[in-house]
């Protein structure tokens, strides 16, 4: 449990049987809070299918079902991303929190993947990254720069 492997010492499950599966906690971004209801079912073994693949999974009604994300089609997927990513970003600017389109502390993708909005859609930071990037292209969100005239920044606004 503590390396996240799903191994269970010498007890030698990995070779006993061909699929073996993991549920974990989800463990919420740097400051998000934590959502109890979700868990992660983990394929750790899989001699038919996908090896290291992942359902989301939410309890509700004494059961654990797939999580709303589970049945969206890829295009939905990154409707809702750039939606969420959106409304964050528009939440951000409001609250002056100033983030950005590079790497760093400050990056959008990271920081968005941390709030409760996009978790509770199963957004992850590829998904976000790739909402960012498709926004760009399509002239809704820009860089616009800030600070002192000799040492500018950037943040990200929505046009």
């Amino acid at each position: 449990m503590a390396n996240d492997s799903g191994i269970s010492g010498s007890t030698q499950w990995h070779n006993a049987v061909r699929g073996r599966a993991y549920l974990t906690d989800v463990k919420p971004a740097e400051g998000a809070p934590e959502d109890p209801t979700l868990r992660d079912l983990v394929f750790k073994k899989n001699n038919y299918g996908p090896q290291q693949e992942s359902i989301r999974l939410r309890w509700q009604n004494g059961m654990f079902l797939p999580a709303d994300n589970a049945k969206v089609t890829p295009a939905e997927r990154e409707t809702i991303a750039r939606e969420v990513f959106l409304d964050l970003l528009r939440r951000f600017t409001r609250e002056n929190r100033n983030v950005g389109e590079k790497m760093g502390p400050s990056y959008a993708p990271k920081k968005f993947a941390g709030e409760l909005e996009a978790q509770r859609a199963g957004l992850t930071k590829g998904d976000l990254e790739k909402a960012m990037s498709q926004l760009f292209q399509t002239g809704t969100i820009t860089n616009e720069p800030y600070g002192r005239p000799s040492r500018l920044s950037y943040r990200l606004t929505v046009k």
